[in-house]
């Protein structure tokens, strides 16, 4: 059989005879069962679900297309070599990367504890997997297969020429994070995660050089965005309420940011570290440009490599430990929303800027967008805490009022809140009522900036349901029970 294959490879009209047997054998096997079509069919049904309903699908196709991007650059500067060139295999390159790893577990549980697990979209994780491998073999073969590459052939393939090619393709990658400014995020978080991921691409760089291996590199910075990612599987930033953005740079938010940022990544500067120690950049130099040690030397590295790796070792077992000593840490995330068919169906879309209910109590938003509660029997007026309301829809549903109110942030961000506290057979003057009323409005955690409010109602059934409007024109109903149902208009 070996000498068969041989003799294919060999030949060039052999090899193509056998693709073409190769082929045909294939489709006519998946042609006979019907198997193709159905294969398709489950990927398209796949797809769509990840791209449409998922809040990373979007972003996978994205960072898709920037991986395919890349590969023409690599070609181009004859960097393809990159694919194959190891100087270590993958499974000893990750022992070496021990403390990468351990730390992303450690990353990973937290982000364990702070989701519901129960709550979970499948198609999320699948979405949120796309997105990681495709950020890690991007991110990675621009930064360390071609930058860092180029860089060294530029700046001296010696010792010095190597620090400064990994320093500075790893800044490269921390300033990349920049542009999150431009998608709504504070200056001070944006600072924190310019720094923190400047600090990961110059570890990274130093297992890159150490190993020579791409994979080792793409792997381990998936994991890494997957770990942290995941603590954000069903959030997103109208399901959860930022507390305050901190927008203006001063001397002591720029230190508490690199304070922040260095705490967070002592296990990466601690494996720079141990990787770029004199006698490990020797290794991975030509013979011409390796600096002579001695023994002592050689000794001292050995040395400063396993205070490194016990002082890493300490910091993640106690910082693990505390991870688990918080106990739970759940946040809010989104509800799972379904894909819903609709039809015979009517929406009513309206905004109000005051509405009376049953003459008895009034909702106003006034000239400085707050919301205001006026008791019509003593004109006594109550402010609601929430701000900037620019959108409120109050519609009555079998005794129910339902009220919606949309919020903007000072980021931008729309924050949308519900009550149906008030029915028509529980309002009364009483302080209670006002308090209970005030209290009653919950966020609705849509993960997407509303637009538009009203309500949504099937043919030949009169029970009206809360609708939410996206700028994409996807429509999103509230039902009872809390599930969020989605379809396109």
């Amino acid at each position: 059989m070996k000498k068969i294959l041989l003799k294919i490879n060999e030949s060039k009209i052999l090899f193509i005879v056998f693709i073409v047997f190769c082929l045909s054998i294939f489709g006519l096997v998946v042609s006979g069962f019907g198997f193709w079509n159905g294969l398709a069919t489950e990927f398209f049904l796949i797809f769509d679900k990840i791209y449409n309903y998922t809040k990373y699908g979007k972003e996978f196709v994205l960072e898709f297309i920037c991986l395919l991007l890349i590969i023409p650059i690599i070609l181009i500067f004859k960097n393809k070599y990159i694919f194959s060139q190891k100087r270590i295999g993958l499974f000893k390159s990750l022992l070496i990367s021990w403390p990468i790893l351990l730390y992303t577990f450690i990353i990973f549980m937290r982000s364990l504890m702070q989701i519901s697990i129960s709550n979970i979209n499948k198609y999320e994780v699948v979405a949120l997997l796309l997105l990681t491998i495709c950020i890690g073999a991007f991110e990675e073969i621009m930064c360390r297969g071609w930058l860092q590459n180029e860089f060294i052939e530029r700046f001296g393939k010696n010792r010095k020429g190597v620090i400064f090619s990994i320093i500075i393709s790893g800044c490269i990658f921390g300033l990349m994070h920049i542009t999150n400014l431009y998608y709504g995020q504070d200056v001070f978080n944006t600072l924190v995660q310019v720094i923190a991921a400047a600090a990961i691409g110059i570890c990274l760089g130093s297992v890159y050089y150490k190993t020579k291996n791409i994979w080792v590199v793409i792997i381990l910075h998936g994991l890494w965005d997957f770990a942290v990612f995941f603590s954000e599987i069903n959030i997103s930033t109208t399901c959860t309420e930022i507390a305050s953005s901190i927008n203006n740079i001063s001397p002591i938010i720029g230190f508490l940011a690199l304070f922040s940022a260095l705490f967070s990544s002592l296990p990466e500067i601690g494996m720079i570290f141990i990787l770029l120690n004199k006698k490990d950049i020797n290794e991975g130099l030509e013979e011409k440009n390796k600096i002579k040690l001695s023994n002592e030397e050689i000794n001292q590295c050995e040395k400063t490599k396993l205070i490194f790796s016990i002082a890493m070792l300490i910091f993640l077992v106690l910082y693990g430990v505390l991870i688990l000593f918080m106990g739970n840490m759940k946040t809010d995330t989104c509800p799972t929303y379904v894909k819903k068919q609709v039809e015979n169906y009517t929406e009513t879309i309206f905004n109000y800027s005051s509405y009376n209910i049953d003459n008895k109590y009034n909702l106003k938003i006034d000239d400085k967008y707050n919301l205001i509660l006026t008791d019509l029997s003593n004109n006594d007026k109550y402010e609601l805490e929430y701000k900037n309301i620019f959108s409120m829809a109050i519609f009555e549903n079998q005794g129910i009022y339902n009220i919606i109110i949309l919020s903007e942030e000072d980021n931008g961000n729309i924050i949308t809140y519900y009550s149906n506290y008030i029915k028509d057979n529980n309002m009364d003057y009483s302080k209670a009522f006002i308090e209970n009323f005030i209290k009653s409005f919950n966020q609705v955690m849509i993960p997407v900036n509303i637009d538009s409010i009203g309500y949504y109602q099937e043919i030949n059934n009169n029970y009206k349901y809360p609708l939410f409007i996206s700028s994409t024109k996807d429509a999103y109903i509230l039902y009872s029970d809390g599930t969020i149902y989605k379809y396109k208009k």
